[in-house]
Formats: C-alpha cells, structure tokens, sequence
C-alpha cells in the first residue's frame, strides 16, 4: 500500500483515455461504462453488452490487451458481470458455464498471456455461479482479423472453431440444460463473425447456445438487429 501512494505521487494518474491527470478514467470518459446494458439480436442468438465501441472506449481495450493494464481488464470485466448479470435474470440459480471466443496462439505468445482469459478469471471471482470451460479450439491457419472488413472476417473464420474433445466429454457430463445455461464470451463484437463462428462450432456438438456477451460492440453492424432474425422474415 505504501509503494501504491508513493507511487501516485511521483507519477500521478491520468485518464486511459484523454490523458487528463487526475484518475485512472475521468468522468467523461467513464461514462460509456456506466450504461445499462444493451440487447441486440445476432441472428437468432440475444447478444448482451454495455458500451459501445467507438474513440472513447477503445483506448481501454488496447491497454487492456497489449498493455496488460489492469484497471482497463477489471472495467472489461465489470462490463462482462453486468452483461451476464442481465442476460441471465430469467435464470438467475442456474449455473453458467461461459465459452470464450478463442484468441490466436500467435497473438499469445507475444503478449505472454491470453487477454480474455484474464478477464475472465476476474469475473469468476464477482460471479459464483460461473464456471469456464474453454471448449472451443482454433482449427486451421487463420488471418489477423484486425485490418479486415466485415465479408473477410467472416470468410477467414469459415469453420474455423472446433470443439475440444476432452472438455466437450466434461461438459456434456455436467452440463443439465434445465439447471444450466452455455454463454459465447468476448470482450468485444465488432462484425459478429467470431461470435458467429463459436455459435456455429457448438451447435455443431449439439451445444445449445442460450446467449452471447461482451463488454462492448460496434454501433451501425448491420448483423446486430434489434429483434431476432426470423422474426424479421416472418414480420
């Protein structure tokens, strides 16, 4: 504690974001996390997040990941509890086992750790009726998805997740789809098309996907609608 604060003062705080000393996020820029928390549709599978990924929230993920920040990973997590916390009213006291979207082993390696495992470790402490399972496996060489669009992402990913047949043995003999409930995780949905890719790999097992959940996603992606795609077919 006493390294902490001598610490702030040699090198006071600044925001992630704007860079106004004072605290670790400034009020304004604090705001896109404190929204209540947004469904939207992909395909036919509730997708749940909290702010909107834009100018003010990204820098948060690029410390979050590339800088191991920890206050940015403990707002990504937040963001994720809230999430889950709405998703799941329905099903509040059953329990949550939370898929996350698999990361590049490349990218892993040169940041010395699994981003969205970290995220998802602190969650686990907030949360105690979630377990993590992560079942889904990259399969086949696959392009840094960063400076793709949409159409490209997707096809890059085209069946590109398996599932791990060990740990679909451990789920399949714990799971009880009346007292439990599989979730898709991410930190963040921008064309939808890992998340689509991850519902597609476990549909594939016979895995029923009751939800998809990250901390933000992108405003104006055509593939997120606001109801259910066969209800806008059937409309």
């Amino acid at each position: 504690m006493l390294i902490e604060t001598i610490k702030s003062l040699v090198f006071p705080a600044s925001c992630l974001v704007c860079k106004t000393y004072g605290e670790k996020l400034c009020p304004l820029c604090k705001e896109p996390w404190q929204k209540l928390i947004t469904k939207v549709w992909l395909r036919d599978i509730p997708l749940f997040y909290q702010a909107n990924y834009d100018q003010l929230t990204m820098p948060i993920f690029l410390a979050a990941k590339e800088n191991n920040d920890r206050f940015a990973q403990e707002l990504l997590a937040k963001a994720l509890v809230e999430a889950i916390i709405t998703a799941t009213l329905k099903f509040s006291n059953k329990k949550l086992y939370l898929i996350p979207i698999p990361s590049r082993s490349a990218n892993e390696r040169r940041r010395g750790y699994s981003h969205l495992q970290k995220i998802l470790k602190k969650v686990s402490t907030i949360l105690n009726n979630v377990e993590v399972v992560s079942l889904l496996k990259i399969k086949k060489q696959i392009s840094d998805q960063t400076n793709l669009d949409a159409q490209t992402r997707y096809q890059n990913l085209h069946n590109a997740y398996h599932c791990d047949l060990k740990l679909k043995k451990f789920l399949f003999s714990r799971i009880n789809y009346s007292q439990s409930e599989v979730l898709v995780i991410d930190d963040l949905i921008t064309t939808g098309a890992s998340a689509s890719e991850a519902i597609r790999a476990l549909n594939a097992e016979k895995i029923k996907v009751s939800a998809v959940i990250c901390a933000a996603a992108t405003l104006g992606n055509d593939r997120l609608t606001y109801e259910p795609r066969n209800a806008r077919k059937t409309a």
